[in-house]
């Protein structure tokens, strides 16, 4: 049987996630709940979810509660993960959609590629649990009001309210963890 390109890329991500990122979140519920919604995002044309499934539940069976402070940051850093995911795809798309109009929104565009970058990146430091998450988080949210003003400017609200979001939840994680 063969694959499309974009199962082939699907399945190729879950292989990734299931053997670089998981074991890093083993002992982290929170976070593995964040995981186990990507995966079950990136599986949806993925025809073999038993398998997947039966390897999330055993994960799930090995992970431990923590303090009701970790789970607080754990909750945090999961809404801000779906913020700056979300800030992602809609300035790629925005920027796509304003890519259309012309070239009198070139620097437009720039800024929302740029902050498309920076929110996944921040997105997969939170996700990785790097020990660098915080300034990550400070730059997107410095970048993300930039954009917003950039996409109010030129009447881009869905855009400039993603940014929003982002810039209000990466603050957020930067101060608890500060």
């Amino acid at each position: 049987m063969f694959l499309s390109s974009w199962e082939l890329f699907l399945q190729l991500s879950a292989t990734y996630l299931r053997n670089t990122i998981l074991p890093l979140v083993e002992n982290r519920r929170t976070q593995y709940n964040v995981i186990e919604d990507l995966v079950w995002k990136l599986l949806s044309h993925v025809h073999d979810r038993n398998t997947v499934g039966n390897l999330l539940e055993e994960r799930k069976g090995t992970m431990q509660q923590h303090s009701s402070e970790e789970s607080v940051l754990n909750i945090q850093m999961e809404n801000c993960i779906q913020d700056c995911l979300n800030s992602h795809t809609v300035c790629l798309d925005t920027a796509m959609s304003v890519l259309q109009k012309g070239n009198e929104f070139a620097d437009a565009v720039r800024t929302m590629l740029d902050c498309s970058e920076l929110c996944a990146t921040a997105a997969h430091f939170m996700i990785r649990n790097s020990p660098l998450y915080g300034y990550v988080c400070q730059a997107c949210a410095d970048v993300c009001t930039h954009c917003a003003e950039v996409c109010a400017e030129i009447g881009e609200n869905d855009c400039a309210n993603a940014c929003r979001a982002s810039a209000a939840s990466c603050q957020q994680m930067v101060k608890m963890i500060g």
